[in-house]
This record gives C-alpha cells, sequence and structure tokens, in this order.
C-alpha cells in the first residue's frame, strides 16, 4: 500500500541531513537540509542498482510521479532503457570541463582544482556515473569523510568544484540539477579566523624599522624591503621580471597571466 500521501509530503520538515520517505515500487521523495523535495525512482539497470530524479515537489505532484514513474518502469521492462556508452563518469566529466576552462585559469588556480580533485572528488565519485550522483551520494561518500576530519574548509572548496562541474554538466545537457545546491546547511561554516593588524603609527614604525634589520637571504631581504612601497601580493613580486620596470614613467607594468583577477595591473613606483 502506498505510503505518502500530499498532506504528509507537506509535512515532511528538512533536518541537519537528507533523508528519504518511500512510496511505493522504489518511488521516493528525498528531503534535503535546503528544504527541497527531489523525487527519485530507484531502479536496477544492466544488474546495477541506479537512481533517476523525477524533478521536484511541489512542481510534480505525488500523482505525476507515480505516473513518471510508472512510465518509466514500463519501458525499463521492454527494453528501451539501456545506459549509452557516451555517458559521462565525474572523472570524464572533469576531463572534459578541463579543456574548455583551464585555459582561462591561472597556473595558481590549475594547480589548486588538480589537487583537491585528484585527493577527494576523484576518489570518492570519479568512477560514478552523472545519471547516479544524488546529494545523498556526494553526503556519504564524499562530504561527510572531509567534515569527520574538521577540515570545513577543504569541504566547501571540494563543494566549490563540484558546483563548477555540475553547473556545466546542466548547462550541456547531462543532467538537470546542480546537486550540491540541495545541500546548503548540511555542513558547518569554518570557523573564521581575523589575521593580525598593525593599527596604530608607531607600531608600524617598528615594524619598518624591523624589517630594515633583518638579516637572511638577500632575495627575502629586498621583498620584504620593496613591499611597503608597492603594496602587491607576494607572489607578484617574487615572480616579477626586469622587462615589467618601466622606469621612465615609473610604473611597474604586471601582466594578467600573474593577476589574480586575469587582468594587467599598473604599480607606480616610489622615488
Amino acid at each position: 500500500m502506498p505510503l505518502l500521501t500530499e498532506l504528509k509530503i507537506r509535512s515532511l520538515k528538512a533536518c541537519g541531513k537528507p533523508y528519504k520517505i518511500f512510496d511505493e515500487h522504489g518511488l521516493y521523495l528525498e528531503v534535503y537540509p535546503s528544504g527541497s523535495k527531489i523525487w527519485r525512482l530507484k531502479y536496477k539497470l544492466e544488474g546495477k542498482e541506479t537512481r533517476k530524479s523525477l524533478f521536484s515537489w511541489p512542481e510534480v505532484s505525488l500523482k505525476h510521479a507515480r505516473e513518471a514513474a510508472g512510465k518509466f518502469r514500463m519501458a525499463l521492462r521492454n527494453g528501451e532503457i539501456k545506459r549509452t556508452k557516451k555517458e559521462l563518469t565525474v572523472d570524464a566529466l572533469f576531463q572534459e570541463w578541463k579543456v574548455k576552462f583551464y585555459p582561462n585559469l591561472s597556473p595558481a588556480t590549475i594547480k589548486k582544482y588538480e589537487l583537491l580533485f585528484n585527493k577527494h572528488i576523484s576518489t570518492a565519485i570519479g568512477s560514478c556515473f552523472l545519471s547516479d550522483i544524488s546529494p545523498s551520494l556526494l553526503l556519504e561518500k564524499l562530504f561527510r569523510p572531509i567534515e569527520k576530519s574538521g577540515h570545513y574548509e577543504t569541504l566547501q572548496k571540494n563543494k566549490s568544484i563540484l558546483s563548477a562541474l555540475l553547473r556545466y554538466a546542466v548547462a550541456t545537457g547531462q543532467i538537470n540539477h546542480d546537486y550540491t545546491q540541495d545541500l546548503r546547511g548540511a555542513f558547518p561554516s569554518p570557523t573564521v579566523r581575523h589575521r593580525a593588524a598593525i593599527l596604530e603609527k608607531t607600531q608600524i614604525g617598528r615594524l619598518m624599522a624591523d624589517i630594515f634589520q633583518y638579516k637572511g637571504q638577500p632575495s627575502t631581504v629586498y621583498c620584504l624591503r620593496i613591499l611597503p612601497y608597492v603594496f602587491t601580493r607576494p607572489g607578484e613580486l617574487r615572480n616579477a621580471e626586469w622587462e615589467e620596470f618601466d622606469f621612465e614613467d615609473n610604473l611597474w607594468r604586471i601582466p594578467s597571466g600573474r593577476m589574480k583577477m586575469r587582468a594587467a595591473h599598473l604599480v607606480p613606483l616610489a622615488r
């Protein structure tokens, strides 16, 4: 006997993690921390258990979800549903995404993406087909292990990268939803740690004196002495090349390829 009614669905409340309420013949409703309620159908294809998304409630009512599930099961029995060889895994999606977007990213960003994807996302869900992806799968296989380690910033970075991949998959018609959005509120936010700052003139003077008294590697010494006059990021100064400096116009022209925002930057040079 069916377990769900529209009244019961309306009364379902979100909590700290996704949960499932089953109806009949593999049809169930998954409720997420964000409050979203997504219809899903569990079935076996080529001997492998998988799931199909049937969009969300209340856009799709209980009656229409049952009808859609019934039509899909009929097509499955008739052999009309097959897993196509063209269907991508998460690893394959990442390779396709890289070709399109890496040319616009800095080497440092590419290095960060590669490290995070290979260490976490690929290890946890890289072999999963896109049709198998669901918020609960992402939560249990990818995000919960990172959360248990207490690395909340790493969790958010992985979530951001995966969201970019899934948005691309939505735009190219491979899936219909970025499932990371259904996990909003499922994790604690990283603790904000404010960095120390000098706010008094006398302390700034003390810092400058300490810098000019510092003894160490010549490159470190001169970088420390130059930074207060140019106010660039340390990496921009460390990687500077002589041809970037125009001593006639007293300008340092940092090319776009070395800037975080991918735009050329002009730095006035003090006398």
